[in-house]
């Protein structure tokens, strides 16, 4: 199961003036991350985190506020989910300190197949236990 690709949709507009050091602060996170991050926008909107304000965490990462739903941790955290079953993005769960689970939701099920999530998390987020929708999730979502 291939991904949407929502890199036209779902990003931030910036002005002609902020488009300068947007460009700079994608050049530094490139930097930082070591690889070209311009192609993240596929699942990111990173001008939405640069108008943010945002700074990547030791590991690179910046926060799930601007995560588009195709984002394999799409979470209830983005600007971008919504309310219902369809659209709502699934939640990280405090595990102990330091440790956080991704409880998926219909929605993340539904852009990338259980095995598909599986694979992301034993090699992403191998410190994380997924846990997938229940059935009733799944039943609503299929319009049962």
């Amino acid at each position: 199961m291939e991904s949407l690709d929502l890199t036209g949709q779902y990003n931030t507009t910036l002005t002609p003036e902020e488009l300068a050091a947007y460009k700079a602060w994608l050049a530094q996170l490139s930097a930082f991350k070591g690889r070209d991050v311009s192609g993240d926008t596929f699942d990111y909107d990173l001008a939405g985190a640069f108008k943010a304000g945002e700074t990547p965490d030791a590991r690179g990462h910046l926060d799930d506020r601007f995560k588009k739903p195709n984002h394999m941790t799409f979470s209830q955290e983005s600007i971008y989910s919504g309310s219902d079953p369809m659209t709502a993005g699934g939640q990280w769960l405090p595990h102990r300190p330091g440790r956080w689970d991704f409880q998926a939701s219909p929605a993340n099920l539904r852009s990338h197949g259980r095995a598909a999530l599986e694979d992301y998390f034993r090699r992403v987020e191998p410190n994380s236990h997924l846990y997938m929708p229940d059935w009733r999730s799944l039943a609503v979502m299929q319009g049962r």
